[in-house]
């Protein structure tokens, strides 16, 4: 089971998709997600339930810690009497019934893959009810295919940026569609009636992936059912939908928290005035919200200051080890130096006090810039550093 370090990471990937992820568990600010085992005598469902629980429970808690929920979502491991996995609206549970489970051990079993192949298209299984659910649950408004929404909440989207969970979802998900060829559907499993696989919902699945890091996902142009003019398209299509899902669930979020005795950070998305934005982010590195700072970045700020990983994407681990090292950041004083409807240069004195007990106070210019998504100010350049005497 992954530790809580690991959480944060995958709060960040979470937002290469722009959502304003922040790191919190309340249930003061609505429901959660909780998950229910019932009993179960059959050695078969206890062998799945195990190789499966640990990942359930850190997706509850990444999923309580995203969202701000009207009500509890109960994720439910139970013999349901069918071959099934479903969002119950009514009941407002998540269902993966233990007939599925058992079903997928059969027909998952040695030399197949076994464990490794269970526990990704359980994963990829739980991650697009997952979707169904946030769906009804926010009343989200969906356009086209249920069952293509559905993977692009869930099963991309909530993934996206974490490699070990993209490919469990591309590895599922691929022998669901494959197994979903031969069965029949109606007769024999009735979640494939209720969760079609079509050669479209595949290949718009890969493709959203492989438009989010074409240099990560490159091996599907090979063996993974995309061709190279529709490869093209993908990038376009993944920003496309990044913004669509962007818009309708960043109202859906949960705020920050405050440190103990302060008052709360101003939240992004409202402020008016860029020494406010420029203030929020301070605020919350002082609370290390470092998933929620890294957001306020713009990409200028990261391609010129955390470029790059091996795969392209930029150096979130590099940016969060500099400001481990800082013990508390203050703005001491800033005023507006330009300023124009979309654009802005802050000139700020900021005072670091580091773990080691060093304290210095340098004058920086910030230049932040409005995100046209989200009207939000983002910080775009910031000058080195000018040393100077220390306030009394």
């Amino acid at each position: 089971m992954r530790t809580h370090p690991r959480l944060s990471l995958r709060f960040l990937h979470l937002l290469c998709l722009g959502w304003l992820l922040v790191i919190r568990v309340t249930n003061a600010l609505g429901g959660s997600f909780q998950v229910v085992e019932e009993p179960s005598h059959d050695p078969t469902v206890a062998m799945v339930r195990q190789h499966v629980h640990g990942h359930l429970r850190v997706w509850t808690t990444v999923l309580t810690e995203l969202f701000r929920l009207p009500t509890d979502v109960t994720i439910t491991l139970a013999s349901c009497g069918r071959i099934d996995a479903f969002y119950s609206p009514g009941q407002q549970r998540i269902y993966l019934c233990d007939e599925l489970l058992t079903h997928f051990a059969q027909v998952f079993a040695p030399p197949e893959g076994s464990a490794t192949a269970v526990r990704d298209v359980t994963l990829f299984t739980f991650l697009h009810v997952v979707g169904h659910a946030l769906i009804q649950v926010l009343d989200l408004p969906v356009t086209g295919s249920d069952e293509e929404a559905a993977d692009e909440v869930g099963a991309v989207f909530l993934v996206v940026g974490e490699a070990e969970d993209e490919q469990a979802v591309l590895a599922g998900s691929r022998v669901l569609f494959q197994h979903s060829r031969v069965l029949e559907p109606a007769q024999t499993v009735p979640f494939w009636a209720l969760h079609p696989w079509t050669v479209q919902r595949y290949v718009h699945l890969r493709c959203l992936l492989y438009g989010s890091n074409p240099t990560r996902h490159a091996a599907l142009l090979d063996n993974g059912g995309l061709s190279a003019a529709l490869a093209e398209q993908c990038p376009e299509t993944w920003q496309h939908q990044e913004q669509h899902w962007h818009t309708l669930l960043a109202s859906h979020l949960r705020p920050p928290e405050s440190a103990p005795d302060e008052p709360p950070a101003v939240e992004a998305l409202e402020v008016s005035a860029p020494e406010q934005a420029l203030r929020a982010y301070y605020d919350a590195i002082n609370q290390r919200q470092y998933a929620h700072t890294w957001l306020m970045l713009a990409p200028q700020f990261k391609q010129a200051r955390f470029c790059c990983e091996a795969d392209g994407s930029y150096q979130f681990s590099r940016y969060r080890t500099w400001w481990d090292l800082v013990a508390t950041v203050k703005i001491l004083d800033t005023h507006i130096h330009e300023r124009q409807p979309d654009a802005a240069v802050v000139q700020a004195t900021v005072r670091y006090t580091m773990h080691s007990g060093q304290v210095t106070e340098e004058a920086h210019r910030f230049r932040l810039v409005v995100a046209p998504e989200t009207q939000r100010w983002l910080i775009a350049e910031q000058t080195p550093g000018v040393r100077r005497p220390r306030s009394p």
